[in-house]
């Protein structure tokens, strides 16, 4: 999942205040290059929604694109295994004939519940990058 953003700062500005919003919102930064790639760790494995994102910036005509590519990958496997071990719980009264209907749960629930986790974690991390760009913008004038 990738969003794009497009700022009016050159590169080396947008990456140190990515470095700074980062920092105030107890980010971990797993890697950096400077000034063209942050890789960030959102939440952790004992949080209820822990991803990745890794932040690109590219120069464009005195202008800064920066590419957000966010990997919910061990979000899926830690709602995978907590639904899989709940259902096996709350299962075994049931035997073999209720596993097929636990199966048709649990996608379901990953189907649906897992995307919508996700979507919000994303928007509410774009909208906060978002204002604190457009507030160093506002103080270069």
């Amino acid at each position: 999942m990738t969003e794009t953003l497009v700022v009016n700062l050159p590169v080396e500005r947008v990456y140190s205040v990515l470095l700074e919003y980062f920092s105030r919102a107890h980010l971990k930064v797993k890697r950096s290059l400077k000034p063209s790639l942050i890789e960030v760790v959102v939440g952790s494995l004992l949080s209820s929604n822990p991803y990745n994102v890794k932040v690109e910036t590219v120069p464009e005509n005195g202008k800064t694109l920066i590419k957000v590519n966010f990997d919910f990958a061990k979000m899926y496997a830690l709602c995978l295994i907590a639904l899989t071990i709940t259902f096996v719980i709350f299962g075994m009264p049931f035997g073999l004939k209720g596993l097929g209907l636990l199966i048709a749960m649990e996608a379901i629930i990953l189907a649906i519940g897992v995307p919508r986790t996700t979507n919000t974690a994303k928007k509410s991390f774009m909208d906060k990058v978002t204002e604190f760009l457009k507030n160093a913008e506002q103080a270069k004038r």
